[in-house]
């Protein structure tokens, strides 16, 4: 924030928030370099972080490996360095001055280890989860990441999760929490608050037509007691939306 404007970054939009009540703006910034899904995203050093990913290319999906950071200042994207392997669709949390990427696919293999990157690019191996992990939701609260659902091989959606995992991003372990109650899900959106984590809604596997669809649940869960509860329903059925809070 300063003089007053908080400016949030979004893809190739930027918009400042005055305050005391004014009008919000868009405006246009420095798009990616090349068009991109599945990104891991963090700030850092007043950074935007973008890494990873997965494009399309003459028809063929092919993961990235780059890490690229945003300047506001300068409205330009550089690149940094290299993830030690592509990365797409996994979880992540920004920590500590350290992005740490967890899971996710590589083109190849769903994984179950994790990263972590530093400002400079650099990387070191950092934890491993239970199983490979791909098409998660995870959110950074209190030092810990929480990854919700998913799949085990991101190639086959038919054995999608309902498990609930707590990584510290201090010592690398990992706990399981109770399972999510509205059942395996992947792609869910999550944002927490100093005290609850926001779970919205995911996508599920229909096994009678073997297609995804939305859904519309809502739910919160409190890492104090590790008790969940219901929130208000989304509008309709949805997946792979995003969320953060204000």
């Amino acid at each position: 924030m300063n003089s007053g404007l908080m400016k949030l970054t979004l893809g190739w939009l930027a918009l400042t928030i005055p305050a005391l009540g004014a009008a919000s703006l868009w405006e246009p910034v420095a798009p990616l370099p090349e068009g991109n899904a599945g990104f891991l995203h963090g700030l850092m050093q007043g950074r935007v972080i973008v890494a990873g990913g997965t494009a399309v290319a003459n028809g063929v999906r092919h993961g990235l490996d780059a890490v690229l950071a945003y300047d506001p200042a300068a409205n330009v994207w550089k690149q940094i360095g290299t993830l030690p392997h592509p990365f797409y669709y996994g979880a992540f949390a920004a920590f500590n001055r350290s992005l740490f990427l967890i899971g996710g696919d590589d083109g190849t293999h769903t994984r179950a280890d994790g990263w972590m990157i530093s400002w400079h690019g650099g990387g070191r191996a950092f934890g491993t989860l239970p199983h490979p992990i791909g098409y998660t939701g995870s959110a950074f609260h209190d030092s810990n990441c929480f990854i919700l659902g998913g799949t085990p091989d991101v190639r086959d959606l038919s054995h999608l999760s309902a498990d609930f995992l707590r990584l510290d991003l201090a010592s690398g372990l990992t706990t399981q929490l109770p399972n999510f109650p509205g059942g395996p899900t992947m792609q869910n959106a999550l944002a927490a608050n100093r005290t609850r984590l926001f779970i919205f809604p995911g996508g599920a596997y229909d096994p009678e037509t073997h297609q995804l669809k939305g859904t519309q649940t809502a739910w919160s869960y409190l890492p104090a007691t590790a008790a969940w509860s219901h929130i208000a329903h989304y509008p309709f059925p949805v997946r792979a939306e995003a969320a953060c809070l204000l």
